[in-house]
């Protein structure tokens, strides 16, 4: 089915709509309670410079550097609670195209629409985007990983061979014809 340009001008607007609608759900109230102890140690760590803050990393924690890398930039613009979480809350803002893109791909803009839209005012999603942590930019990078693999495999066939290995690309299926369908995908 061909999407028109009135139903794309309206896919755009509606996509509009639910991504203002997450960050403002994000934002609302950012600034009512002080930094709770995590929070501080996000930004404790965040105020380190940054082979200081690598090294910090190496020897208390285990959580991946990007965030504290990313936060330390941040913190150059200001120092206040709201302004802290405010970069959680970009992150998860923006897990919601991500995720409109993935459910597009897989069947359609209204079902991408429905994701977004549900991700926007999931209750825990935006909890989690309103703590200095990295759960915001984890669903990010997560959503980021899981559109480039449906991408990938949207592309290609993959073949698992005998001896259990799996190679992607144009294959011929199983009627000898060429095929790049994600429904013909053996693996």
């Amino acid at each position: 089915m061909r999407t028109t340009p009135a139903l794309a001008g309206a896919t755009r607007w509606l996509l509009l709509f639910i991504i203002a609608l997450g960050f403002a759900l994000r934002v609302h109230r950012l600034d009512e309670k002080g930094l709770w102890l995590d929070e501080a140690f996000s930004v404790w760590m965040a105020q380190h410079t940054l082979p200081e803050l690598i090294d910090w990393l190496v020897r208390i924690d285990q959580h991946p550097p990007l965030y504290y890398m990313s936060l330390h930039w941040w913190l150059w613009f200001g120092e206040s609670a709201a302004h802290v979480r405010m970069l959680s809350a970009l992150f998860g803002a923006l897990a919601l195209p991500v995720i409109f893109l993935i459910g597009r791909r897989l069947s359609g803009s209204a079902v991408g629409l429905a994701a977004a839209f549900i991700l926007a005012i999931s209750p825990f999603h935006v909890r989690f985007a309103q703590e200095a942590r990295m759960y915001a930019l984890l669903m990010l990078n997560a959503s980021l990983a899981t559109l480039a693999l449906v991408y990938l495999f949207h592309r290609s066939a993959c073949v698992v061979r005998d001896d259990r290995t799996a190679t992607c690309g144009a294959f011929p299926n199983p009627a000898g014809n060429a095929s790049d369908k994600t429904g013909e995908c053996l693996a």
